[in-house]
């Protein structure tokens, strides 16, 4: 019989002991507007903040958000009820191209079109209710959740009140939003404000990006965002508290974090057989690879997830194929359980995503068993969406970014989706969007106080 030798320990819940002090430090809310103007109405103009350098201080990354305004124009013979359109995404979908800089114009960060990473990311690992919970912040639709539709824009009639914010249906134009940063800056360690300014830069999209027309003929003709500030917590440390964080951190700071990066690909109609995607990104650890495909005459545009009547996939990087075995998209459910794997989700409901049958059982064209064709009607946005989501992980721990480097390198060789069509797709482009998920370090130097990355 073998003995097992247990050690003796406190458990945690009657673990009472606490440091004898923290450092000496006080906490304020910063606050910015943007220095490039106060009104936005025109498609590629830039809101930028610039985090001023302050001595002693640290961001707070976790609370930062951005905030704003955003007010919808519609033709004069627009009628409430009749011409109906609503928001693709989130309040994400406003923006083109996201851009970090330092004070020295060095890039840390660009991410292509975070409107559709963040639909995608949300619909995985958000449900139902708590998308609906975030309607105030984030515009996702308060009343289901589960599509690409977000709140309703000039669609109010005589018979839904509820929608009559301020009892004038002109109010179904105006709408505010506060979103934090999906990135580089989404940390949960500090980042020093002592290094020099730090530059956010946000790319306005055209309206007819992320809104879609549901009903009527009129459409919206444009947009004006305003009253946009950038918001964190930052903590001021007292001279000697500086000094002892200085003699923890001798010669450089760096900080791990994760950031994303866009690329793209198409399959022409009618479309059968093997299929190889190029993979453009470069990167010494890929954690992880988000994709799908869009039917041009989708009726949620970009926005729209279906599967490109797939037997099966997988992800080529140096001739070696992830997951060993292809995904056996054929069945739908394996394909779910790639989603939930990539963030830790099985076995468990949290990060358990929106993506029911009904939305996730989605191709090209339907076959016999368990896909159906996906929709081209926009009046039906609400109850058929397009939601077929692919998310593979390649990180050695699972989908954490404050650890060291765990994905895989693309750097030197070449990486391609190959996809594997078991029967003909429908008579229209099919673009293929990807993101890849990567590690980076951002490195600052004590001496120069340079800030730079390496990803």
């Amino acid at each position: 019989m073998t003995t097992v030798n247990t050690p003796i320990g406190v458990p945690n819940e009657i673990n009472f002991s606490l440091p004898s002090s923290m450092l000496p430090s006080r906490k304020f809310e910063y606050r910015v507007a943007s220095n490039s103007q106060s009104l936005f109405t025109q498609p590629n103009q830039t809101i930028r903040f610039t985090l001023s350098q302050m001595q002693r201080t640290l961001y707070n990354m976790q609370t930062a958000y951005v905030l704003g305004s955003v007010n919808f124009a519609i033709g004069a013979t627009g009628v409430p009820g009749t011409d109906v359109h609503y928001l693709l995404g989130s309040w994400y979908s406003l923006f083109s191209r996201q851009v970090i800089r330092t004070s020295q114009g060095r890039v840390l960060e660009t991410i292509e079109n975070p409107g559709l990473l963040a639909n995608m990311i949300t619909n995985v690992t958000m449900n139902n209710a708590e998308r609906r919970a975030l309607n105030n912040a984030f515009g996702f639709d308060d009343s289901n959740a589960n599509t690409n539709a977000g709140v309703r824009i000039h669609g109010k009639d005589t018979t839904d009140a509820a929608l009559d914010i301020g009892g004038d249906t002109n109010n179904e134009l105006n709408f505010t939003f506060a979103i934090p940063l999906i990135g580089i800056l989404n940390i949960s360690k500090f980042y020093p404000a002592w290094f020099g300014d730090l530059e956010i830069e946000l790319t306005l999209a055209p309206v007819s990006n992320f809104t879609v027309r549901t009903a009527g003929t009129i459409e919206l003709t444009g947009y004006t965002v305003s009253d946009v500030e950038f918001c964190v917590e930052a903590l001021e440390l007292s001279p000697e508290s500086y000094q002892m964080v200085l003699a923890n951190n001798p010669g450089q700071v760096v900080l791990k974090t994760q950031s994303y990066s866009y690329g793209n690909g198409s399959l022409e109609g009618g479309k059968t057989g093997a299929a190889d995607i190029n993979f453009q990104i470069k990167c010494n650890s890929l954690k992880q690879i988000l994709w799908y495909a869009q039917p041009t005459d989708a009726c949620e545009k970009t926005y729209a997830g279906v599967c490109p009547n797939l037997e099966n996939w997988n992800f080529i990087c140096n001739g070696i194929s992830y997951p060993q075995r292809p995904v056996q998209a054929k069945f739908p459910a394996e394909c779910y359980l790639q989603n939930m794997k990539s963030f830790g989700s099985v076995y468990s409901s949290s990060h358990s995503g929106c993506l029911t049958r009904n939305e996730f059982n989605v191709a090209s064209t339907s076959d016999t068993k368990f896909y159906r064709r996906y929709n081209t009607a926009g009046a039906n946005i609400l109850t058929k969406a397009n939601k077929w989501y692919q998310i593979l992980d390649l990180g050695t721990i699972n989908s954490n970014k404050e650890s060291l480097y765990t994905g895989i390198s693309t750097s030197s060789t070449s990486s391609m989706l190959r996809l594997n069509l078991n029967r003909a797709l429908a008579a229209v482009t099919h673009n293929i969007h990807y993101f890849a998920c990567f590690d980076v370090m951002i490195t600052m130097d004590m001496a120069t106080n340079i800030v730079d990355v390496v990803s």
